[in-house]
């Protein structure tokens, strides 16, 4: 049993006050002198998970309602842009039209479709080419704190290049994230376990970060290399469209 040497809970098992206390906790959590005085109660923190210290916090409750907005839904997909480049797609299109021009295609059909890539050049060139994204099937708390499916199509006159096939996204929402980072990262790769969709992404958005082992930039190297996205609810704002 390890018992807090300082403060207000002073004598008492630290399991118990994390259990009792988490706000507590939290703060310590958040204290970097906690892992070089205290390393044994720091450890204990870190490590120890208890029953109700995962439950949602106001933060939590705070941040999870904002994605009942369909705007800053989208803004997470911009922000992830999980699709091809159209002017890759457009070259990749007119590679196949020529190369299969003698064998089916006719002159009609090769100059109707002329006549729509035009327009989509035409489009990208004067940024007039506008991608809509739908959110589809939302819900929270299943499998992660906010899901939904997310497809996009070029608003008219647009609507002949077609809809990108639906990906499905996957959001873990932390008011605070540090050293307890790797739990994190073993919770979504449990998820993505669980989920088993190709297409599928992961994604982390926290608010604060504050840690003594790692650096944020650190952190998120590791988040990036397990193939999970992560950003800030403040890069997530401004992927609004204006």
């Amino acid at each position: 049993m390890t018992e807090f040497t300082f403060g207000k809970h002073k004598g008492r098992d630290v399991v118990e006050v994390m259990a009792i206390d988490p706000q507590y906790i939290q703060w310590l959590k958040d204290q970097a002198w906690l892992a070089e005085k205290h390393p044994t109660i720091y450890n204990t923190i870190i490590n120890v998970r208890v029953s109700n210290e995962d439950a949602p916090t106001p933060e939590h409750n705070a941040m999870q309602v904002k994605f009942l907005d369909d705007e800053l839904c989208r803004a997470v997909v911009r922000f992830v842009n999980p699709w091809r480049d159209v002017t890759e797609v457009l070259d990749e299109n007119e590679k196949y039209f020529s190369k299969n021009e003698a064998r089916w295609i006719t002159k009609e059909v090769k100059i109707d479709h002329e006549r729509k890539v035009n327009i989509f050049r035409k489009g990208i060139k004067n940024k007039t080419l506008v991608l809509e994204i739908h959110i589809i099937d939302r819900k929270m708390e299943v499998f992660s704190d906010v899901s939904f499916d997310a497809k996009s199509s070029y608003a008219e006159p647009h609507e002949w290049f077609g809809s990108y096939r639906d990906i499905s996204f996957y959001m873990e929402l932390k008011p605070s994230i540090g050293d307890d980072y790797p739990t994190v990262v073993r919770q979504i790769n449990g998820q993505r376990r669980r989920i088993g969709s190709h297409r599928a992404v992961h994604i982390l958005i926290y608010d604060q970060f504050s840690a003594s082992g790692v650096t944020e930039k650190q952190m998120r190297q590791i988040f990036e290399e397990a193939d999970i996205r992560i950003a800030t609810l403040e890069e997530i704002e401004s992927h609004r469209r204006k």
